[in-house]
């Protein structure tokens, strides 16, 4: 019988993974996503740092770079989370199965999936209803890329437990 505190984090996680992307997205979109962009600013160069003095190309290259540095940290938390489940020790949780191990991990990556395809689907609409601002659908959709993998970060980790990095 799985232990109440694996039970916990496991139904956590998943419940997380399905559940709060959504309101999370919509309870902080607005007030922290210069704050998220500057923070992934910070990865993508020197020159992308300054941002206000740049032709609309460069400005876009900028987050590109950026937006594929999120992608590149949710997929190193995602590892660090896996290996963290291994390092997890499951007789101090009164388990004795490796299968429960890879039960969840098998249910995250599962939810992890699923939780990829909502947040593509979200912020392609963003770039759909961004078309034809000034801001341009490129930027709105990465923007919203970098903004839904820095809060799946923090959501992931502080489920399994881990300290958050930031």
């Amino acid at each position: 019988m799985p232990s109440t505190k694996l039970k916990t984090v496991c139904s956590s996680l998943l419940f997380a993974s399905i559940c709060f992307g959504t309101s999370l997205a919509f309870a902080t979109e607005t007030d922290d996503s210069d704050k998220i962009q500057k923070y992934y600013m910070q990865f993508a160069g020197d020159r992308c740092q300054a941002g206000k003095d740049m032709a609309n190309a460069e400005w876009g290259d900028c987050m590109f770079s950026a937006q594929e540095y999120s992608v590149k940290e949710l997929e190193q938390n995602f590892k660090d989370i896996l290996q963290h489940i291994d390092s997890i020790n499951l007789e101090e949780l009164g388990l004795s199965s490796t299968t429960t191990k890879q039960s969840w991990k098998d249910m995250l990556k599962k939810s992890q999936s699923y939780w990829e395809k909502y947040r593509d689907l979200e912020c392609n609409e963003a770039e759909v209803i961004m078309m034809g601002s000034a801001m341009g659908a490129g930027n709105a959709s990465m923007g919203c890329h970098m903004e839904k993998n820095f809060y799946r970060i923090k959501e992931l980790r502080s489920s399994s437990g881990m300290d958050d990095p930031q």
